[in-house]
């Protein structure tokens, strides 16, 4: 028997199982939310009367068994089995041939309306007026011409065509600024454009609403083709690239909808352009034109050279083993590479950075740490790229994904070896000059639409006297400068001092960023590292959050990865190793010999071993607790007396033993 599917639908309501995923709200006569299938920050899901849904940002559509397939990652029969517990109601012959009676009248009903609502779309269009010497009040206000558009009353009509070019709707817009842009009812919108312009080479340009579109082709002369929604972005460039073999494709993107004009650039083999509005509001190319004119907004479209430099994508490295390291000293003088030795380094700054930059480009948590998913550069001037494969081979593992998913959303780019790594020079007057390299990196960011680059390191990158505040102040305002032209951040990774100041140099590098984090292995009071795989990121200075607060983690398997959780469920600090296990017995030994012993007891906060484990060795309570348990039960610690007169006591190593953590011989 067949699955009774308009049963599921009647029992189980679209609106009620959507409202247990996103937070619905009412928009005239139906339900809108954010679409849980992409990034969204304004409600484009539209869920009708008849039980479906619709979002106009993605065009994901469908009934309730598309909408729990698609938030669950399953199939059909697998929502079905999801909402009814297995218990789906069926069909028999006789209701089959029935339902599919109903389907086809339905089916014709639907296509009737269809064709009705287009006849009605069409005979507005006739009806409507020319535009023309009569002022409209959406095209004062956007200052563009009407390329043809119409008006009806006081609102514009634009038409709407099908792939053949007949008119299949219209699209009313209101003059008011928030008015509600509407659709005719009923007449497809999915697959149709408009065109305007004639220009017969050139780039095409796909545009999303009639205002943008208006603006890019009055400043450049382009011929554009206008989607009516940023999901529609990406058939309308396939139609555009059918359409116009062998003409380059330019991808007018809002800046609330990068993600789906990358995907109609990749989809086609074009480019993203993005409106350049400096800090300005809006969010497109009307906008821009707004605030800078219209050249300023062909100068975003002017064809550009191939990127000044070679970027590397880590998807090409998809399916190819990483090269084998070659030693010049086996584990600790690589080939291909100048080694520097020194105290106070090794921490793991670059492969920390090239972690940031790949969970930044993916939009996951950065250690535990939530992050704005944006494209990201890192560029090393330390490492070729044989390193920077390895490293992201190991990154993308801990992070169980693909090198292949990073295409488009991480860079990388190896200056290793290469000559004029300054961004700036200094005169002399001592007058900051921006060198090569800094434009080079500038424009190969917009070219990409970077928001976020890490530049490893400052002794490379700052040819300046590190001690002089002026050169450095200078430096760090170029970094932010830098910030501000690719409308994001930078990250300078650099070097503590030799006496172990988290920073070298002027105090300027202090007072002149906003923000500055420090990455160590943790030391004991003794100045003995606790655990060579355990790293610690501290905020030290922050202007806009909370200062002092760090994240622990562990190196495992050539990358980052958050430590497991203690017994108590909060995260653990590094493990406790035999080697920690025999620094402890030491420890308890030689208090003992001083007559100072520590103690088993809670009740002597200053002397207890508990409070000192946890102190040294960054354990939990309970690991601390635990672990003083597995001595005693081992027979390797105990209680004795230590001043008779007083009956004083205190623990005492009793039996040194081969594996120090006792007879199980693990850490905790």
């Amino acid at each position: 028997m067949a699955i009774d599917f308009d049963a599921i639908r009647r029992d189980y309501p679209l609106e009620t199982v959507v409202a247990k995923v996103v937070q619905l709200r009412r928009s005239g006569a139906n339900k809108v939310a954010c679409c849980p299938f992409h990034a969204d920050k304004t409600p484009s899901l539209v869920l009708y009367k008849d039980q479906t849904y619709h979002c106009f940002g993605c065009s994901a559509h469908g009934d309730v068994l598309d909408f729990v397939a698609g938030t669950q990652r399953t199939s059909i029969s697998c929502a079905i089995r999801y909402l009814t517990g297995g218990n789906a109601p069926v069909l028999d012959e006789i209701d089959q041939q029935r339902r599919a009676q109903e389907m086809r009248q339905r089916e014709a009903a639907q296509a009737k309306h269809a064709q009705d609502a287009v006849q009605g779309a069409r005979s507005r269009w006739q009806r409507a007026l020319p535009v023309d010497g009569t002022e409209n009040g959406y095209l004062t206000r956007k200052n563009v011409a009407p390329y043809g558009c119409r008006r009806e009353g006081d609102n514009l009509l634009v038409p709407i065509f099908d792939e053949q070019g007949l008119i299949a709707s219209v699209q009313s817009i209101p003059p008011e600024a928030g008015g509600k842009k509407l659709f005719h009812a009923g007449a497809p919108v999915k697959g149709g454009t408009f065109t305007i312009g004639d220009a017969k080479d050139g780039p095409i340009v796909i545009a999303e609403g009639f205002a943008t579109g208006a603006t890019v082709q009055m400043a450049t002369g382009h011929l554009v083709v206008i989607g009516f929604s940023k999901g529609a972005l990406v058939r309308t460039a396939e139609l555009a690239a059918k359409r116009y073999p062998g003409r380059a494709i330019i991808i007018a993107a809002d800046v609330n909808g990068v993600d789906e004009a990358q995907a109609a650039s990749d989809a086609v083999g074009g480019r993203v352009a993005l409106p350049d509005l400096q800090g300005a509001d809006g969010t497109d190319f009307n906008d821009q034109a707004g605030h800078y004119g219209l050249d300023d907004v062909a100068a975003v479209f002017v064809d550009r050279a191939p990127l000044p430099l070679a970027v590397l994508s880590p998807a090409d490295w998809q399916g190819i083993k990483p090269p084998v390291r070659e030693w010049k000293v086996e584990g600790l003088v690589p080939n291909h590479q100048a080694t520097l030795l020194t105290g106070a380094g090794a921490a793991g700054k670059s492969l920390l950075s090239q972690l940031l930059c790949t969970c930044a480009g993916m939009g996951m948590p950065f250690l535990g740490v939530n992050v704005d998913r944006c494209p990201t550069l890192y560029i090393t001037c330390e490492d070729d790229n044989d390193e920077l494969h390895r490293r992201q081979q190991a990154i993308c593992d801990g992070l169980e994904m693909p090198l292949g998913a990073t295409r488009g959303h991480v860079h990388l780019l190896s200056l290793y070896g290469e000559m004029g790594n300054e961004l700036c020079t200094f005169d002399d007057k001592r007058t900051l000059v921006t060198a090569k390299r800094y434009r080079e990196i500038v424009q190969t960011a917009q070219a990409l639409g970077v928001r976020l680059i890490v530049l490893d390191n400052t002794s490379h990158m700052f040819t300046g006297n590190e001690n002089a505040r002026s050169e450095v102040a200078a430096f760090v305002n170029l970094a932010n400068a830098m910030a501000r032209d690719i409308d994001g951040a930078v990250i300078l990774v650099g070097f503590p001092n030799k006496a172990g100041d988290s920073y070298s140099g002027s105090t300027a590098w202090e007072n002149q960023v906003r923000s500055r984090l420090f990455l160590e292995t943790p030391k004991n009071e003794d100045g003995i590292v606790i655990d060579p795989d355990y790293r610690v990121l501290r905020n030290e200075k922050a202007n806009y959050a909370r200062k002092g607060s760090e994240i622990g983690f562990m190196w495992q398997n050539g990358t980052f990865v958050l430590p497991p959780k203690a017994e108590d469920g909060a995260p653990a600090g590094p493990q406790f190793t035999d080697a920690h296990a025999w620094a402890a017995l030491q420890e308890i030994d030689a208090r003992w010999r001083a007559s100072n012993p520590f103690s088993a007891a809670y009740n002597s906060p200053e002397r207890y071993l508990g409070n000192w484990l946890q102190y040294r060795f960054k354990l939990s309570g309970k690991a601390a607790s635990a672990q003083i348990k597995r001595w005693g039960a081992a027979g390797i610690i105990q209680t004795e007396t230590y001043d008779t007169r007083n009956g004083k006591q205190g623990l005492r190593v009793v039996n040194w033993p081969d594996r120090p953590c006792g007879s199980a011989g693990e850490g905790l």
